[in-house]
């Protein structure tokens, strides 16, 4: 009796042992060919669209209206051409990083629109009479000569320029410019158009420069420019006698002459780190 309990004991225990196991000869069930893939939809964004208010601006380029809206200054949250007066006069300060949560915006318009629409051109940055600092990350052509408050420009950008017009612009003190490093297919000359900027105190570019005209930024005191594409045989700093530093950087020309003033070949002379100028490049003190 005790045998038989024992055996049929041992027995069960097989039987769960063997249901446990996974059989081999059983094939696996088929794969779908295509797995169901979860995608986060981003969550719905929403700001209130309102009417422009009069008197407005009319805004051209339809990506410029779509960064004033990220930027939080277009206030009617919408891309319809126009832009409010009030709007735009209150503006000091533009630049692709500026007021609170542009990420939010941004996706607001993609939402909206289907695409965050590209930006042409900054022909129509004229309005903005009262800005004063300006951070701008692309554009073919820039004219911020009607800017006449401006203060400082930054311009960064990978795809070039053609021309960026800084003319007439007395208080401007700071230009600083990085345009690409390495030549490319469209051959944008990379040109800064500057004349009676009697206030610019600080210069720097980085980029594409056929030449450079810095005979009417007479306080300059600091300039870095380095160009890749440098045409001309001379840098006239004649009539720049502020200088405290200056690095100049040209690859593709040997035998540049830069031209310089008593007063600044003294500084040359006592504080030579202070200026650099390639090997190949020369002193030429005129004056």
């Amino acid at each position: 009796m005790k045998s038989a309990y024992l055996m049929a004991l041992l027995l069960a225990i097989l039987i769960t042992s063997c249901a446990e196991t996974e059989n081999p000869f059983v094939p696996e069930e088929p794969k779908p060919e295509n797995p169901v893939q979860i995608v986060d939809e981003p969550d719905p964004v929403d700001f209130q669209v309102t009417e422009t208010k009069e008197p407005y601006f009319t805004i051209a380029d339809k990506g410029f209206e779509a960064l004033l809206i990220v930027l939080n200054i277009d206030t009617d949250n919408q891309i319809n051409g126009k832009v409010s007066q009030a709007d735009v006069l209150n503006v000091k300060d533009l630049r692709h990083n500026l007021n609170g949560s542009p990420n939010l915006k941004a996706e607001f318009i993609k939402q909206k629109y289907g695409a965050m629409p590209t930006i042409k051109d900054f022909d129509d940055i004229r309005h903005f009479k009262n800005l004063q600092n300006l951070g701008v990350h692309g554009g073919k052509t820039i004219d911020l000569s009607l800017n006449a408050n401006l203060e400082k420009i930054e311009w960064t950008g990978g795809l070039g320029f053609e021309t960026l017009n800084l003319t007439n612009l007395d208080k401007l003190k700071i230009v600083q410019c990085y345009a690409p490093m390495m030549p490319h297919a469209s051959g944008d000359p990379g040109e800064v158009q500057l004349k009676n900027n009697t206030s610019l105190e600080v210069f720097e570019y980085y980029g594409h420069a056929n030449s450079i005209d810095l005979s009417q930024a007479p306080n300059l005191k600091s300039l870095i420019f380095n160009s890749w594409s440098y045409q001309d045989s001379v840098v006239n700093l004649l009539n720049t006698t502020h200088l405290d530093k200056v690095h100049i950087g040209i690859t593709n020309r040997k035998g540049v002459k830069v031209l310089v003033s008593p007063q600044t070949m003294e500084k040359i002379k006592t504080n030579p780190s202070n200026f650099h100028i390639p090997e190949t490049a020369i002193w030429t003190v005129r004056g």
